[in-house]
């Protein structure tokens, strides 16, 4: 488990120096969009269909989505009542800070490297069919009211949800294993190929993507709580969701580490695009992301 944390911590770390210092003569921010475009668009669709095509839906994974919602719906609640005397605009980015976990960028590695590459599987489940969707549309909901002092009527943009090209290769590859349609070798070894670029090219791109500049801005006082919901009470409640549920022993231990795993990166976009104090949200992600490096081990520690 050291190694392969060891290895995480790595990758991050190469990617904070391409923010540090521009090497080979490479902007930090125009690398950081083409790692992510090619992740987002080619490396991690290929990935979702060369794994969950092999996965006929169960009870496991209906299992697996109520964990990922439970703890992202007790994020926003706690964090709601945390927050509730903060200006709205610091209380939208941190209560989305607080409930919605870097599922993928940092769940795949981490459970793939502690649990073996068969997790992959829980980990795309959780995201892709419980916190995506939660993200973009109760997430942007929270956005969008907190961002306009709680006057705004726009509309949820549920549209968003049919132009994420992952979520569109976990229902295409959903499809074929209920039908039993097995892809072609051949499209399966492509898949598997281009997924294995996956792990590197995101925790590179984290890396690049933590705004560590955040860090000089700290008001202290209001991310104790944020860090505690997202590292501490959102993996004790999903634990106690397995536990209720009844999930095999691999699969509570897959879940209950997705859930510690510190704030998403993705947030940021929603903070800028819905006008919250995005400075509060990547200090969260900054911190979280640093504390998880100790926490992590704790929680594969006591799960095991």
């Amino acid at each position: 488990m050291l190694n392969a944390l060891g290895l995480m911590v790595l990758l991050i770390a190469l990617g904070a120096l391409f923010r540090f210092k521009e090497v080979g003569g490479l902007c930090y921010d125009n690398g950081r969009k083409v790692l992510t475009t090619l992740v987002y668009y080619i490396f991690l669709p290929a990935l979702i269909l060369s794994v969950m095509s092999k996965h006929q839906p169960s009870l496991t994974t209906l299992k697996i989505i109520l964990c990922s919602a439970s703890g992202v719906l007790m994020g926003v609640a706690v964090a709601w009542l945390v927050y509730r005397r903060t200006t709205l605009p610091a209380k939208g980015a941190l209560v989305l800070a607080s409930a919605w976990g870097n599922a993928t960028y940092m769940g795949i590695p981490f459970l793939s490297n502690t649990l073996g590459e068969h997790t992959t599987i829980i980990a795309l489940t959780y995201d892709l069919l419980a916190h995506t969707p939660l993200l973009l549309t109760l997430g942007i909901s929270i956005a969008i009211y907190c961002g306009s002092n709680g006057q705004s009527r726009r509309k949820i943009p549920w549209s968003e949800l049919l132009r994420i090209p992952p979520l569109w290769a976990a229902v295409i590859a959903m499809a074929l294993a209920s039908l039993g349609v097995a892809l072609p070798e051949s499209v399966l070894f492509w898949c598997q190929t281009l997924g294995a670029a996956v792990v590197p090219l995101m925790l590179i791109a984290l890396g690049m993507s933590l705004p560590w500049q955040a860090l000089h801005q700290l008001n202290w006082r209001l991310y104790p709580a944020a860090l505690i919901i997202q590292l501490l009470l959102l993996p004790i409640v999903v634990t106690g969701v397995a536990y209720a549920l009844g999930v095999s022993e691999e699969t509570f231990q897959a879940v209950v580490l997705e859930a510690a795993m510190p704030s998403m990166v993705l947030g940021l976009v929603i903070c800028d695009r819905y006008h919250l104090q995005t400075e509060h949200y990547a200090a969260v992600v900054c911190l979280s992301t640093l504390v998880s490096m100790v926490t992590l081990p704790v929680w594969y520690a006591l799960l095991s």
